[in-house]
């Protein structure tokens, strides 16, 4: 008898046990939820103003500010020094001149 007893009171306590973790479980995936929504939404909603600010640059026909300095970068993605800027362009009235002749 009192292994019984013994027994169905250690199997409530499991069940009790495994009840508890499963709402700690369903807790935490709730507020992973809503965590991941409110994540969604800060993404979305700066998506959307850079796809505004976009299309507002397209019709007004101009780069956006920055663009200059993103035309001075060379090749490998680096500023031009003042001596380099100097260079290239020489060496871009070079190749005008070049093509002026060709043709």
């Amino acid at each position: 008898m009192w292994f019984r007893d013994s027994s169905a009171r250690r199997t409530r306590e499991l069940v009790g046990e495994l009840v508890e973790h499963c709402e700690k479980l369903k807790r935490r995936v709730d507020a992973l939820e809503l965590d991941y929504e409110a994540l969604y939404d800060k993404v979305r909603s700066a998506l959307q103003r850079i796809s505004k600010r976009a299309e507002v640059v397209e019709k007004a026909g101009h780069p956006p500010e920055g663009a200059a300095e993103q035309l001075e970068l060379d090749g490998n993605g680096g500023p031009l020094t003042p001596r380099q800027k100097q260079i290239q362009q020489q060496v871009l009235r070079r190749r005008m001149g070049s093509f002026d002749r060709g043709a």
